[in-house]
């Protein structure tokens, strides 16, 4: 069985009012293992789902890391 490394949620009205509500982080730019002079993650897995610009345009979901470590 493999490793499952993301998991999605709706992102609607209430998760955008949580997110700053709460100042929930789950961006790259957020994460620890993210070098920001390189763009990319140091456990080498793909950032482009997982950036803030990403969530800069409408997006129907949201996908976290499941390695994310706050800062």
């Amino acid at each position: 069985m493999g490793m499952i490394l993301a998991m999605q949620a709706v992102r609607d009205r209430q998760f955008n009012n949580e997110v700053v509500q709460f100042a929930f982080a789950f961006n790259c730019e957020q994460c620890g293992h993210f070098c920001a002079t390189e763009r990319a993650c140091a456990h080498e897995w793909p950032v482009a789902l997982h950036l803030r610009e990403h969530y800069a345009k409408p997006t129907p979901e949201v996908v976290f890391c499941k390695e994310f470590e706050a800062r």
